[in-house]
């Protein structure tokens, strides 16, 4: 009997192993494949180029990020000098306030009555 027991440790350990080794190859034959030019990796992506643009054209007043930040889409890096935008908004502003002094001015006016006729 003592012979049975001499070969029952390395017996268990080889199953225990064998048990390992199927999983394995049971999780690569099935493990969730990527689509067709993806691929899955770690590490760092370092862009040479970017492309930032803005909705208004303007001149740079601001700059609030630094080379190496970390940056959201859609956070603001830049903010423009909006000097030229508010001087055509104060002109837009009073060629308002002409148009309406105007059509008041019409308003007010007297002017031939519908009714009357011309003799």
């Amino acid at each position: 009997m003592s012979d049975k027991r001499k070969y029952l440790g390395p017996a268990v350990i080889a199953v225990v192993l064998l048990a390992i080794a199927g999983g394995v190859v049971y999780y690569m034959a099935h493990a969730r494949r990527l689509p067709d030019g993806l691929i899955a990796a770690t590490g760092r992506i370092e862009a040479d180029r970017i492309v930032a643009a803005s909705k208004f054209p303007g001149k740079i007043a601001a700059i609030m990020v630094r080379e190496g930040d970390n940056v959201a889409a859609g956070a603001s890096i830049a903010q423009l000098d909006d000097a030229q935008i508010a001087s055509r908004l104060e002109q837009a502003r009073q060629t308002l306030q002409r148009a309406r002094r105007a059509a008041q001015g019409r308003r007010e006016r007297p002017g031939p009555s519908r009714g009357a006729r011309c003799r």
